[in-house]
Formats: structure tokens, C-alpha cells, sequence
């Protein structure tokens, strides 16, 4: 298994800078990561523990760019074939 070296979560970040982030920093942001939850929801799986510290920002050249870790909780929840919803158990 290859796993990439990664940067800080957005909690190291965050706290980094003293808890106060700029807009653009913000909307850059939340434009990744709904785009990540986006991208499992639409494999059919659900994360299940979502927080900062669970995502990750790249170093050097990807730097900006956000990662997801810990999949640990993720539970398939729709059936990619029939695009029905997999009972809770």
C-alpha cells in the first residue's frame, strides 16, 4: 500500500491561525469539501464522521488542495445499480 504525505488536518490549520480564517480561505474551502462528500455520496457511501480533523491539506505543489482520511465509519448506503437506499441495520 502507497499512502501520500500529507499536511496538516483543518483543525492543526485552524488553530495555526488563531482560529480566524479569510473568506477566501473559507469558500476555498468549503468548495472542496463539498465536492469530496459530493463524490462518496455519489459512490454510494457516507463518511460517518465527518470533522476537521479528518481532512487534510496537501504539501508543495498540492498544497491547497483538500484530502479525506479515516474512512474507518464509511457505510455503503445506496445500491449503485438500482439507486435504491441499503435498509439500516
Amino acid at each position: 500500500m502507497v499512502i501520500d504525505l500529507l499536511g496538516p488536518s483543518l483543525e492543526d490549520l485552524f488553530n495555526y491561525c488563531s482560529r480566524k480564517l479569510s473568506l477566501k480561505t473559507v469558500l476555498m474551502l468549503a468548495d472542496q469539501l463539498i465536492n469530496r462528500v459530493e463524490y462518496m455520496h455519489s459512490r454510494g457511501f457516507l463518511h460517518r464522521d465527518i470533522k476537521p480533523d479528518n481532512f487534510l491539506m496537501g504539501l508543495g505543489r498540492k498544497a491547497n488542495q483538500v484530502y479525506v482520511i479515516d474512512y474507518g465509519l464509511a457505510k455503503k448506503y445506496r445500491d449503485l445499480q438500482t439507486h435504491k437506499h441499503i435498509p439500516y441495520r
